[in-house]
């Protein structure tokens, strides 16, 4: 997890699931990340964080870029993707900009703007 920044469980499970090495009955995906869940504890290399309803909201530019081809004209544009997570819900927003200048995209304000539950919105942005 540390050195590859693209982890994640789920990926670590379905490796686990290919592997011929460890042949008869696998974990299911909840009891895999229960069991990781419990060596993470004792090896102590995560911190569960605890949050309260409506307190935190996290922002931040996600992953690699994002090249976008219009059909139409046929130009590609990058995106860089920015990510706002309620906690407390788990429910994420995000929208890729052409710009990773907050005070220009603005992309907090877009989360913002309305019902965030549920809502994954990845819309061609950096226009206002």
């Amino acid at each position: 997890m540390k050195f590859n920044r693209h982890f994640a469980i789920q990926q670590a499970w379905g490796k686990y699931l290919a592997d011929p090495a460890g042949a008869g009955k696998k974990y299911g995906y909840s009891q895999y990340c229960a069991l990781f869940a419990a060596h993470a504890r004792i090896k102590d290399v995560v911190a569960t964080l605890h949050h309260a309803p409506g307190r935190t909201m996290l922002v931040d530019w996600a992953g690699d870029t994002l090249d976008v081809l219009d059909a139409v004209t046929g130009q590609v544009t990058r995106l860089y993707l920015f990510v706002a997570v309620l906690p407390y819900s788990g429910a994420v927003f995000c929208r890729g900009f052409t710009d990773m200048n907050i005070r220009l995209t603005g992309g907090h304000r877009y989360c913002l703007r309305g019902p965030v539950a549920g809502n994954v919105d990845i819309a061609l942005g950096g226009q206002q």
